[in-house]
């Protein structure tokens, strides 16, 4: 049950920041200059949702399975709270570039935000199904391969596409 619980916070906190991407992409697919103050505001908006979902993450799941699962698990939820932080560090990069007034024209920025939330849509796709196969993970032994594309983590319903 613990397990399925944070699955469902899992899914919660990526709703949220999946939510926020999905307005800066309506945002930036306006025609003209983007709004660039509101921009700032859900890059602001993105950081804090982004900084709530790593600390539970590296709270409830991954450092848990590192301290005390499985030699198969302690590594699987390494190298995702590897992978978490590296993806930490890039957001930074990107608020602190587009929040310097560095950027050379709004094109630029679009392309780089439009490129910048297809790659964090990956990633939260990816951590969803590795963070599930590595919570279904009970038997000793069992290797953790995270499942297909598609797969839901809620038992209720299937995965959106897209």
């Amino acid at each position: 049950m613990k397990d399925q619980q944070q699955v469902d916070r899992l899914l919660e906190h990526q709703a949220g920041i999946r939510a926020n991407m999905d307005r800066a992409a309506r945002l930036l697919a306006i025609g003209g200059a983007p709004d660039m103050a509101g921009l700032a505001r859900l890059r602001w908006e993105l950081v804090r949702l982004l900084a709530a979902y790593q600390m539970f993450k590296h709270r409830e799941i991954f450092d848990p399975h590192i301290a005390g699962g499985s030699a198969d698990r302690a590594r699987t939820a390494r190298a995702l709270k590897v992978d978490c932080l590296a993806l930490g560090e890039e957001v930074r990069r990107f608020v602190a570039r587009h929040s310097s007034g560095a950027v050379e024209s709004p094109e630029v920025y679009r392309a780089e935000a439009l490129a910048f939330i297809a790659r964090m849509r990956g990633h939260l796709d990816y951590e969803r199904r590795a963070a599930a196969a590595l919570l279904a993970c009970d038997a000793p032994g069992r290797p953790i391969i995270p499942p297909p594309p598609g797969w839901s983590l809620r038992r209720d319903r299937p995965t959106p596409a897209g």
